[in-house]
């Protein structure tokens, strides 16, 4: 009703998507001249209407169905702003189906159709008589996270293929995104707008609290598994540290933002990391969703540079107070090796031997994760070339396995070694995969000889990651 009531004066249209419309939605509509109703599935009517400058998406809460808007909506034409509803909790990571008939199989995430059985924020599983409930009204996922489960999942693997939008999100009723295009004339005003609201410790408290209040009343007087949520000031000055971490390693705290260093694709001078925020934010979201599912194994990350990935892998550990997993920091410390030419033909013209910027110490690595705190017995190098060391490396199992290696030699190396010690549910991470031919073949060789079907998810313009399910 408030949208129509400001087109009206403002010349504006308005169209409403709704697949079964109230009667007082229809009033509304009817009330207005600059207004129409399109009764029917969003992904079957949007392609149909106008451009439109603005988008506001609150309807099925699944991965599938936001991820297929957010294409269909900028497929020919770039909206000016797009708002999201229900990208915190409890559809962040995890879906929603209103209709299972319209989501196909391979995007349905076990759904969970019993009214009895509900979800707790904290917790990735389900409940018995706890919790948010469907009432029979929606089914929901059986679990929480993974690479194609949830809201703002979806819209993270639209940004992907999208750089050009930034996400502002607010902690708000459920959580709110803002989409905008970093390349408008209005970019740096809205940035004035919203600042005050991203992040703000304060709005997150109130929240949870919120939250919090509304899962004791559904439950009433039914015993909660503890702990429900850490705790609000915990859980806020959690994700307050990491994000901290992740602008502290990639310098931008004293120096002004760098998009090629944000974007990772340069070797800074001062950072501790190149891999730039989205893989960052990837990595961050690997290690959250098997800390939260309970999947067993340590942390490698295999080339390491300056320390920065496995500095921030460490750093999460510390944030959940995780004493019993350890962060493998796999690396020559003399630079990457000269081509193989005889064993890896396809190295041939790929020598980064010469490059001094990327030979980092030992001991200028093992220094900077001192300078964190993190120097400890949680942190484990293995120092020399990968064919010489990863294989006899002391690791079990691993649910994280990082690759950032450049040659298909390197590459090659340590999936022949450490996949096989990667517990399924855990991830791999593959750092060169859309910048380096060599890398992307290695990886392209390895899954086809060993059978590795798992769908690979883009990150940014260069990393791709998918979660091992067998």
């Amino acid at each position: 009703q408030k949208f129509c009531a400001w087109a009206s004066p403002h010349h504006a249209y308005v169209h409403v998507i709704e697949t079964r419309p109230a009667d007082a939605l229809k009033q509304i509509v009817e009330q207005y001249q600059f207004a129409s109703l399109h009764v029917g599935l969003s992904l079957e009517i949007l392609p149909t209407l106008e451009r439109a400058a603005c988008f506001v998406i609150d309807g099925d809460h699944n991965y599938f169905t936001v991820y297929n808007e957010l294409k269909l909506i900028t497929q020919h034409n770039k909206p000016d702003l797009i708002l999201l509803h229900d990208i915190g909790w409890p559809w962040r990571h995890r879906d929603i189906y209103y209709d299972l008939n319209t989501i196909p199989d391979k995007y349905r995430n076990d759904p969970v159709t019993d009214p009895n059985l509900g979800i707790l924020p904290g917790h990735p599983g389900v409940f018995p008589e706890q919790g948010f409930r469907s009432n029979g009204q929606f089914a929901f996922a059986k679990m929480e996270g993974g690479p194609q489960n949830g809201v703002l999942t979806a819209v993270q693997g639209f940004l992907t293929e999208n750089s050009d939008y930034q996400l502002f999100t607010i902690d708000c009723v459920f959580g709110l995104g803002i989409l905008v295009p970093k390349s408008a004339p209005y970019y740096s005003q809205i940035v004035t707008v919203l600042n005050p609201y991203v992040a703000n410790p304060l709005i997150t408290l109130l929240e949870e609290d919120r939250l919090q209040t509304f899962i004791n009343s559904l439950n009433k007087s039914q015993p909660v598994p503890s702990p429900v949520v850490i705790s609000s000031h915990a859980q806020t000055g959690r994700s307050a540290y990491i994000d901290l971490m992740k602008r502290t390693l990639l310098n931008l705290i004293y120096s002004e933002p760098d998009d090629l260093v944000i974007e990772g694709r340069i070797w800074p001078e001062h950072a501790l990391t190149m891999i730039g925020l989205e893989r960052l934010n990837n990595l961050q979201f690997c290690i959250e969703d098997v800390l939260e599912r309970g999947i067993p194994g340590d942390f490698i990350e295999t080339g390491v540079w300056r320390g920065g990935s496995c500095i921030f892998m460490r750093s999460i550990l510390k944030a959940y107070r995780v004493t019993d997993r350890i962060v493998w920091v796999a690396d020559s410390f003399q630079g990457l090796p000269k081509p193989d030419r005889e064993h890896y033909p396809l190295d041939k013209d790929l020598d980064l031997s010469g490059r001094s910027e990327l030979a980092v110490s030992r001991s200028e690595v093992a220094h900077n994760f001192e300078r964190f705190g993190f120097l400890d017995d949680q942190v484990q190098f293995l120092e020399g070339w990968f064919k010489d060391t990863l294989a006899a490396a002391p690791i079990k199992q691993l649910a994280v396995l990082r690759l950032d290696g450049d040659l298909y030699q390197s590459t090659m190396e340590a999936l022949v070694a450490l996949y096989s010690r990667l517990m399924p549910g855990g991830y791999v991470i593959i750092d060169d995969y859309g910048a380096v031919a060599q890398c992307r073949q290695a990886v392209d060789d390895y899954r086809n000889k060993h059978g590795i079907a798992e769908e690979i998810h883009t990150i940014d313009w260069t990393g791709v990651y998918w979660q091992r399910t067998r």
